[in-house]
Order: C-alpha cells, then structure tokens, then sequence
C-alpha cells in the first residue's frame, strides 16, 4: 500500500497543507518578483478527485480493452476541504482565498465543487473570494504572484501546481524557491508522523515549525 493509500481513506486525512515561500538567500527567478510576492498556502483536498481509486480495466489485454477513472466528490468532502481553506484564509493577513476548478471541462462533479465554494463564500464575509480557471493559475501563478495568498484546489489541480513550482524552480536552478512540505513526510519522528496520521490539532502548527527551521538555514545562504 502507498503512503498516499494508507493516510488519506483509512486515516480520513482531507489535507494537504502546503505552504509556498521564498527562502532567504534565493532570487526568485520570476522577473519582477520581490521576496514578498511569493508566501502562498495551497490547500490541496487530499483524498477525492482523481485519486479516489475509483475505475477499472475490462476485456484487459484485447483490442477492446476499456479502462475508465473515476474522479469522485462528495459533499460531505468538498465542505470540509473548502471550509478548512476559508478558515486558514480568515486567519491570514490579507484574508484572500482563491478556488482553482475547471468546471467548463467537468460539467458535474467541479460544477458541485464551484458552488460549494460560492456558498461557504456568502458565509465568510471577511474572506475576499475569487476563483480561477486551472489554466488561467498557472499564468497567475508566474505573472502576478502577489495577487494569490491562499489557494484551495482539488487533488489532482493541487498537486500538479505545486509541483509545478518545484519544476520550474529545477529548471532555473534555484533549489530552494519552494518549501512544498507535505506533513506526513515531514515529520520524520514516529511519534510526530504517528500524531499526523491520527490528525491531531497541532499538526499545521508542527509543519510551520519545520518550515522555520528550513527558512532559519537557507538564511546562511
């Protein structure tokens, strides 16, 4: 079984907190980007989506071998992931939360998704909400860094734009523009890891605490 497997559907763990920053010592490579653009949390669902599990393979093997996944919201989820990201953007400075979907492509499980969120949007007033197609981030995400605070998006969405962070960091060769800590493989400590695994209240709090320690020792430069 997968790390994936075993923490999100047998844990019920629904989030994948991941905090964007620029180190100290490290020039963004975005042009005109200052160090404060970048401090981004990406609030990635974490057990939905396209990685639910859901699909099969028939006639495998033969010319009409069909093979189909399935991507899987339920209400219950899309709440509870869309709620954990409006309360972490109320309780950030700028209160600024944007939703990534593609609803014009996945006309029934993300059209549910957007108007979870408009609902829970009516509902945190101080929250200042917007959403984004997938595509139209990306250029967002490099083009006007400064504009996106908090960013609650879907599993698949999620992964794919924050690793893209990652890539694109690689390719400049500025290993440290992202600290993308996903907290079940940050905590090396089994009894840390065991308390993530059981979703206990202080898990963001640990993970922010790793996330100093790496910002304290890129400041070395």
């Amino acid at each position: 079984m997968s790390l994936w497997g075993l923490i999100s559907p047998i844990c019920k763990v629904y989030v994948n907190y991941r905090p964007v920053k620029v180190l100290p010592s490290v020039v963004p490579s975005a042009r005109n980007c200052r160090l404060s653009d970048i401090d981004w949390v990406f609030i990635r669902e974490n057990s939905e989506g396209e990685y639910a599990g859901q699909g099969g393979v028939t006639h495998e093997g033969q010319p009409n071998a069909k093979a189909t996944d399935v991507s899987i919201y339920t209400a219950q989820g899309v709440e509870c992931i869309m709620r954990f990201a409006f309360d972490t953007a109320a309780s950030r400075p700028r209160k600024l939360l944007t939703m990534v979907t593609q609803s014009n492509a996945q006309r029934h499980g993300l059209v549910s998704w957007d108007g979870n969120f408009k609902r829970m949007a009516a509902e945190y007033t101080s929250v200042k909400a917007n959403q984004m197609i997938v595509d139209a981030m990306t250029v967002r995400m490099v083009h006007r860094p400064a504009s996106l605070d908090t960013i609650v998006a879907t599993n698949l969405h999620s992964d794919i734009l924050t690793i893209s962070q990652l890539r694109f960091q690689e390719a400049s060769e500025l290993h440290r523009l992202a600290t993308l800590i996903q907290p079940a493989i940050a905590f090396l400590c089994l009894s840390q890891f065991t308390a993530v695994l059981r979703a206990s209240p202080g898990w963001v709090s640990r993970t922010l605490l790793v996330h100093s320690a790496v910002q304290w020792r890129c400041s070395d430069g």
